[in-house]
């Protein structure tokens, strides 16, 4: 537990201000000729292939927000690009297949033998060449000397069927609603979590042209923040662990135990601006300072606020809004501010306050705000605007 709640306390790391002239180019030639495309097949198919098929649709809870907090709807979406396993008795592994863009899969398998009950798998991690990206969360392992270390495992939820004599083709669906964070209990976030991240993924890979490394999401009760590490200080956290990782808050803290009222499996906005970090790790520099920083600041190292600021506008553009949310559990917005018109937005307290602090090149917001300038379209309501790239 103690390197665990040490890393919890990392700050995120990102790129620097050296890097700015190399991440603009990441991603100037994307915007204007790319939108995101989408990894992975668009055709389907599932019958005449062949020993028994299982074949069906994965779709997801999703919770819906909006700059003021949880609107207390909620839609389903497919679970893109998952990786689908389906067994036998005995743990028996039969076939491994990958949902489509419209969360489908096709399994085949051989079948011998009486009919048995079997089961599909959804496992949090894509399967596709141009994705790497698994979530999972740590559980505990009490060794004979009676020390505890960590392992890492990925979620996965599963749903079983009846093989019938006679038949040879199985359709079974799975619909994982929301729940709260911990190891099966959640499946609907655990999915967001990955769908917003291969979301991330594929836009960087249509606007760079390269596959992004596998990045792994850490999600449960315990974790208490939301932040990026790079792979040496994540395999640091608990075995099992490949790739830099992005730890998403639970519903408290590794050290305390106390409930925040937050949880971050559902805020697309900062699982991007994470994202934006592992982004600059892997294809620009680092040395940013880390330590805690806050949206009003303007007197941050600068290398911190070019780090925030990048993150936050690439949140922004993968999303194709300048609004960035920290929803709460199911209520209120904990805060929504705008990088377009560097303005609070919620709570509408304290009018002017941001605005005011949005100034100098030590404003993490200041940097999204320029960043985002860059790239928006020409705005009547912005005569000082005239790029537009």
């Amino acid at each position: 537990m103690g390197r665990i709640l040490a890393i919890s306390r990392w700050t995120e790391n990102i790129f620097t201000s050296r890097a700015a002239c190399r991440s603009l180019f990441l991603l100037i030639g994307g915007v204007l000729l790319a939108g995101c495309g989408s990894a992975g097949r668009d055709d389907f198919a599932c019958q005449g292939l062949g020993g028994n098929t299982v074949s069906g649709t994965v779709r997801y809870q999703k919770k819906l927000y909006d700059q003021n907090g949880f609107t207390g709807k909620s839609i389903f979406l497919p679970a893109r690009f998952a990786t689908v396993q389906v067994f036998g008795p005995k743990q028996s592994e039969l076939a491994t297949a990958t949902t489509d863009g419209q969360g489908r899969y096709c399994a085949i398998y051989v079948k011998t033998g009486e009919p048995t009950e079997n089961r599909v798998s959804v496992v949090a991690r894509t399967n596709v060449p141009t994705l790497n990206i698994q979530v999972g969360f740590f559980f505990g392992v009490q060794l004979p000397d009676e020390s505890v270390v960590f392992r890492f495992t990925q979620y996965a939820f599963s749903k079983p069927f009846q093989e019938i004599a006679g038949e040879s083709a199985y359709t079974v669906d799975l619909e994982l609603g929301a729940g709260r964070p911990g190891s099966g209990s959640s499946p609907g976030g655990v999915l967001n979590i990955m769908d917003t991240l291969v979301t991330g993924s594929d836009f960087f890979r249509t606007v760079r042209g390269e596959v992004p490394p596998l990045v792994t999401a850490v999600w449960q009760d315990e974790i208490g923040g939301t932040f990026f590490i790079p792979e040496e200080q994540c395999v640091e956290a608990g075995t099992g662990v490949s790739g830099d990782c992005i730890f998403v808050r639970g519903d408290g803290d590794l050290i305390f135990g106390e409930s925040f009222g937050d949880r971050d499996e559902y805020d697309d906005d900062i699982i991007l601006h994470e994202y934006g970090h592992f982004i600059g790790h892997n294809f620009s520099a680092d040395d940013s300072p880390g330590g805690t920083h806050f949206l009003n600041d303007h007197t941050q190292d600068i290398r911190l606020s070019w780090s925030e600021g990048w993150a936050t506008f690439f949140s922004s553009v993968v999303r194709k809004n300048p609004v960035n949310v920290d929803v709460g559990v199911d209520g209120p917005a904990l805060f929504a501010f705008s990088i377009d018109s560097n303005s609070l937005l919620f709570p509408p307290i304290a009018p002017g306050q941001l605005e005011r602090s949005v100034i100098y090149t030590t404003s993490e917001v200041a940097v999204s705000s320029v960043l985002w300038d860059i790239f928006d379209r020409l705005d009547s309501m912005e005569p000082f605007d005239n790029l537009s790239l």
